[in-house]
């Protein structure tokens, strides 16, 4: 429901948005990573099964102990070339 005098929304509805738009992400994550498992299966073998909710991992990432399994690409260290730095140190 929506307060016109504070314009914010209020009660049942927020929590069922909040609910449902935390449900859609996880569904939508679940698709993305069977997608990419098949995406990297060749044709003619047999497919992965589907990813699903584990609730073991939901408890750890909520501790945070969980890490994600996509990997970190490690960030390219940047060197500059002494003459550039002469004209910074201006």
């Amino acid at each position: 429901m929506f307060n016109e005098k504070t314009r914010q929304y209020v009660g049942r509805g927020k929590v069922m948005g909040r609910i449902a738009g935390q449900f859609i992400s996880l569904m939508f994550t679940l698709l993305k990573l069977d997608q990419q498992a098949l995406s990297k299966t060749p044709s003619g073998t047999k497919l992965p099964d589907p990813v699903l909710y584990d609730p073991e991992i939901y408890r750890k990432h909520r501790e945070r102990q969980y890490r994600s399994s996509t990997q970190e690409k490690p960030r390219k260290v940047l060197h500059m070339h002494a003459s550039a730095l002469k004209l910074i140190s201006r």
